[in-house]
């Protein structure tokens, strides 16, 4: 029997290939990606051996400094653009969830640790009475992550 599994809310590093940045994604990579210039192909040493990027793929820097290739298509039904910060900057992430009997729209609000520290409805937000420390630049990511959430409904 299987079960189910969701993505954990991460934030990566993405550049996509256009065929003319290939040197740019060589010095991202620290060279681990090289563009073969007979084609318009780039080799990428991965942690599962060497794989092959095309036109148009991503080259993503995963959760443990890794890179690997991504199509198109798989990339954007994974991921989406971020607040601008970086990942150690990222501090409170956004999923949709439940509350009790509320029957609205309501979307759960984590730290960086996953752990629950408030809600967002409709109607606003409300953070628990346990203490949410962050600086000033985590406090604007979690504005600006409400005021999204709010206006795109996700």
């Amino acid at each position: 029997m299987t079960n189910q599994y969701r993505k954990k809310p991460v934030v990566i590093e993405a550049i996509q290939y256009d065929g003319d940045n290939w040197d740019d994604i060589g010095v991202w990579t620290d060279f681990r990606a090289k563009h073969w210039r007979s084609s318009n192909v780039m080799a990428i040493e991965t942690l599962e051996g060497t794989m092959t990027a095309n036109v148009g793929d991503w080259i993503i820097k995963g959760v443990a400094g890794e890179f690997y290739p991504c199509k198109p298509d798989i990339f954007e039904a994974t991921y989406e653009p971020t607040t601008n910060c970086s990942q150690s900057e990222q501090t409170f992430t956004v999923k949709k969830g439940k509350w009790g009997s509320w029957s609205g729209d309501i979307w759960e609000v984590n730290n960086k640790h996953g752990e629950l520290v408030g809600h967002i409805t409709e109607f606003g937000f409300k953070l628990y009475d346990q203490p949410v420390w962050g600086t000033p630049t985590d406090l604007r990511q979690l504005a600006d992550l409400v005021e999204d959430t709010l206006e795109g409904g996700e």
